[in-house]
C-alpha cells in the first residue's frame, strides 16, 4: 500500500511529532511510506502571523504542495494528523477533492477548543465543546491570551463547521473512549462508522534489558514531560517536601523555578531534557511515573512506555486519564487539585506490598494494548476500511 502522511510539526517538539515518526517508522517495514511535513517555525513576524490566520481558513499554498504530492506520490490513502497552523484544516477539503481515501488522527481537541486542550485556567472546561462559534474562548482569550487571536482560531472552527470540513476523512482517528464520547457529543456531526479506536503505541522498552535480566529499581519517582501547568509540573515540590525522590526529565516555562527549588531541596533532581534511550532507562529504574496533568490529555506516548516498562502511574483523576490507568490495578488516580490526595497517592503507589501486583499490571496492560504489532494491525485495518468507503 502507498500512504502519504501529512503533519504539522509544532514549535516546540512534543508527543504528537514522536508519534508520527513512530507510525511512520513502523508502516515503513510493510508499505510505501512518504511524508508531506508543514512546520510552524516558519509561523514567525506579523506578515506570517496575519498570513497563517487567512490560511485558517483557506490555505492555497498548503493546498498545492499537499496536491503536488498527491500527484507525484499517487497515494493509495492519505493520513493527515496535526494540521494547526501553518497547514490548515483547508488541506483535508484538498485530499478529498482529490479522491484519495483520507484518515485524520485527532491528538487533541482543537477541534473543539481554542486552545486544543480543554482547560480554562487550569480547570476542565467544555463550555465551547457544541457551540459553533465559540464565544467563551474568545471572551476568556483561552488561544495565546489574547482577544484577537483566539477571535481568529474560532472564527476559522465556525467556518469549517458550517462547511462540514471536519467531516471530509473517511475515518477518524480517536485515542481514547474519552475522546470519542467528547467528539460524538461536539455536534461537528460525525457519522456513526466514522470515529474509529486506536491508541498510541511504543517500542518495548524491555528491549533494553539483557537477556532474562529484570529492571532494578531505585527509590524514586519519574517526572518525564514538558515542565508546565497543565502537566502537573507544579506539584513536583510539593512531593519532594514530603520526602519522595523526584527525579525531573524535561524542559518548559517552569523549569527556572524547579531549579530554584531544587538548590534547596535535594530529593528533586533536574536532568534537563532527556533522549528517549535516557527516558526508557530512567523508567526501568523508577518506581512509579508521575501523569498529574491538569488537561484531559490524549494518549501519552509516556503512558504508554511506563506501562511497557512496568511501572504503575500516579495520574489524575479526569474523565480520560482515569479511563487508562486503573486505580489500584495498574496505578493510582488522585484529585491533583487536593494536594492531600497528592501525597497519599503517592504513598500508596510506593508501598512495597501493593506496588509489585500495579507494576505486573502495567507490564500486562501494555503487552494486552500498546505493541507496535497490535498497532500495525490495527492501522491496517482502519486504512482497509477506509479505502471500501471512499
Amino acid at each position: 500500500m502507498r500512504i502519504l502522511i501529512i503533519h504539522n510539526k509544532y514549535q516546540q517538539a512534543g508527543g504528537e511529532d514522536a508519534v508520527v515518526q513512530a507510525e511512520y517508522d513502523l508502516l515503513r517495514t510493510r508499505h510505501d511510506v512518504q511524508r508531506l511535513i508543514f512546520d510552524n517555525d516558519a509561523v514567525s513576524g506579523l506578515a506570517a502571523q496575519a498570513s497563517m490566520a487567512k490560511g485558517l481558513f483557506d490555505n492555497p499554498e498548503a493546498s498545492s504542495k499537499v496536491l503536488s504530492a498527491i500527484q507525484e506520490f499517487k497515494p493509495d490513502i492519505v493520513h493527515v494528523h496535526n494540521v494547526w497552523y501553518a497547514a490548515g484544516p483547508s488541506i483535508l477539503r484538498t485530499v478529498h477533492a482529490a479522491g484519495v481515501p483520507l484518515v485524520q488522527t485527532l491528538h487533541n481537541y482543537r477541534q473543539v477548543c481554542l486552545n486544543g486542550m480543554l482547560t480554562l485556567e487550569g480547570k476542565t472546561c467544555t463550555r465551547c465543546l457544541s457551540l459553533t462559534l465559540a464565544l467563551p474562548g474568545i471572551l476568556n482569550r483561552c488561544n495565546k491570551g489574547s482577544y484577537l487571536t483566539s477571535a481568529t482560531v474560532a472564527g476559522a472552527l465556525a467556518w469549517h463547521r458550517k462547511r462540514g470540513t471536519f467531516t471530509l476523512p473517511n475515518k477518524i482517528i480517536c485515542l481514547t473512549e474519552h475522546q470519542h464520547q467528547l467528539m460524538l457529543a461536539s455536534g461537528i456531526g460525525f457519522g456513526p462508522d466514522q470515529l474509529v479506536l486506536k491508541p498510541n503505541f511504543a517500542e518495548d522498552p524491555y528491549l533494553a534489558l539483557k537477556a532474562e535480566q529484570e529492571p532494578e529499581r531505585q527509590d524514586f519517582l519519574l517526572f518525564a514531560g514538558r515542565l508546565t501547568a497543565e502537566k502537573g509540573a507544579h506539584l513536583l515540590p510539593l512531593l519532594a517536601d514530603a520526602g519522595y525522590r523526584i527525579l525531573v526529565a524535561g524542559t518548559g516555562d517552569l523549569e527556572q523555578s524547579l531549579r530554584q527549588h531544587a538548590a534547596s531541596n535535594p530529593n528533586l533532581v533536574m536532568l534537563g531534557w532527556q533522549t528517549e534511550a535516557q527516558v526508557t532507562e530512567l523508567m526501568l529504574q523508577a518506581r512509579a511515573l508521575l501523569l498529574l496533568s491538569t488537561w484531559h490529555e490524549g494518549l501519552p506516548v509516556v503512558l504508554v512506555k511506563a506501562f511497557g516498562a512496568g511501572l504503575p502511574i500516579l495520574t489524575a483523576n479526569n474523565p480520560n486519564l482515569s479511563t487508562l490507568v486503573t486505580d489500584g490495578y495498574n496505578g493510582i488516580c488522585v484529585d491533583t487539585n487536593q494536594p492531600n490526595e497528592v501525597l497519599s497517592g503517592a504513598a500508596r503507589i510506593m508501598q512495597s506490598h501493593l506496588w509489585k501486583g500495579m507494576s505486573d499490571a502495567a507490564r500486562q496492560t501494555y503487552l494486552d494494548l500498546y505493541t507496535p504489532a497490535k498497532n500495525l494491525m490495527q492501522l491496517e485495518q482502519i486504512y482497509a476500511e477506509a479505502t471500501q468507503q471512499a
